[in-house]
């Protein structure tokens, strides 16, 4: 009976850099919301002052727990969206590394004057191509 457990770190090397990547890209635009996020609040809180309202104003105290809240928000979405971004890193860089692993292993054993064998390419891999050409030999 085959065993149906995954290796997703094929190629740790490449697979770690390509999560963090991802993970720069989404904490970069993370970073973009919070900031205009923030800039909005600091907007109506000069609105506030543009309009002479007392610091301890109703208003002031409103957009100050808004803001809390939005905080918040972005803890819990932003740690969310991150561990959603690693699960798919780690899924998209093990469609390429895979059959690249496959592959070469498969050019060390033709290396070594063992026989050729067909190479087989599942649907959700990458590069179909190479190993269509490989099995073309």
């Amino acid at each position: 009976m085959k065993s149906k457990r995954k290796n997703y770190l094929i190629n740790p090397r490449f697979q770690i850099k390509v999560i963090l990547y991802m993970g720069v890209v989404t904490i970069a635009s993370l970073l973009v919301f919070y900031f205009s996020n923030n800039y909005f609040i600091n907007q109506l809180v000069l609105l506030g002052q543009d309009l002479n309202l007392p610091s301890d104003h109703i208003f002031f105290r409103f957009v100050s727990r808004q803001e809390n809240n939005i905080n918040n928000i972005f803890v819990y979405a932003g740690g969310t969206i991150l561990l959603i971004q690693s699960i798919f890193a780690i899924l998209l860089s093990h469609k390429i590394a895979g059959p690249l692993y496959r592959f070469t292993k498969e050019l060390n054993s033709v290396g070594k004057n063992e026989s050729l064998k067909e190479l087989k390419h599942r649907k959700s891999d990458f590069f179909p191509e190479v190993y269509s050409a490989y099995n073309h030999v």
